[in-house]
Parts: C-alpha cells; structure tokens; sequence
C-alpha cells in the first residue's frame, strides 16, 4: 500500500500518525478500518474491470511486442556496428598503405525526397524542407573511392 503513495521515511510516517491521532482521536481504529476496506474493495473492482475488459491481457500483448521489437533494434545495431567496426579497421588498413579508401554504401538513414517530375533530388529533405545528409555530389565522390588522403 505504501508503493502505492510514495516513499516514505519513518519520521514522516510518525508526523502523519500524530495528526490522524489529532483529527480521528477515539474512532481512529474504526477509520483506519474502514479506509483499509475501501482500498481493498478498489482495488478488487479494479481487477475486475481489468478482467472484464481484457486490459490486461492486451498490456502483456503489447509488453511483449515491444520487447521483441527492442530485441530486434539490439540485434541490428549490433550487426551494424560490427559492420563499421570491419570497415573502418578495412579503410584504415587501406589509408595506412598509402591507397584510396572505397566505401561501401550504406543503407540511407533518411529517404530521398521526391522531387519535381524530371527534376533529380539532390539531397535528402526533412520535414522543414532542408537538406539533410549528404548531397548527390558527396555520394558520387564516395562511391568513386575519391576520398581519403588528398580529397577536397
């Protein structure tokens, strides 16, 4: 019951015994009684209303779809970040012997924005219109291997 209201310290549990004994005086057992059997009646038709309504089982359907989700975003940041790992220690390898480095392309965290029938997008646009993540040109000069020691 005490989860239910907060943490309390001892001497806090003492301050508010003190002014139930102040305000309830002699019917204080009888008050503390009732206020117990309230909380139980509560908490009973609550249940109930749970059970009935089928809230419960829904709530460990969707406790258990976000743990499945939240075990499959582990499992692909995982696969991606063993992927970097790889390719940096690759291009570090190749910078290291003096070659260009080539990356690979990687799967775009931001969608192309569609642009203009006949007009190819540029950049990749966010929700206010402007140019998120790397230009075409950026992209170009990636895929050729260009960059590395010497690039612009």
């Amino acid at each position: 019951m005490i989860a239910l209201i907060g943490d309390f310290h001892f001497t806090e549990l003492l301050v508010i015994a003190a002014f139930a004994v102040m305000i309830f005086g002699r019917n204080l057992p009888k008050v503390a009684a009732q206020a117990v059997t309230n909380l139980q009646r509560a908490r009973r038709s609550l249940g109930r209303v749970w059970r009935d309504t089928g809230i419960a089982e829904e709530m460990r359907r969707l406790q258990r779809e976000l743990d499945e989700t939240r075990r499959e975003l582990e499992r692909k940041v995982e696969r991606d970040v063993d992927r970097l790992d790889r390719e940096s220690a690759r291009a570090e390898r190749a910078y290291a012997r003096g070659g260009s480095v080539r990356l690979e392309p990687a799967e775009p965290l931001v969608r192309k924005a569609e642009g203009k029938p006949g007009e190819k997008p540029d950049a990749a646009r966010g929700v206010d219109g402007q140019a998120q993540g790397p230009s075409a040109e950026e992209e170009r000069r990636v895929g050729r291997g260009t960059e590395g020691p010497g690039s612009p």
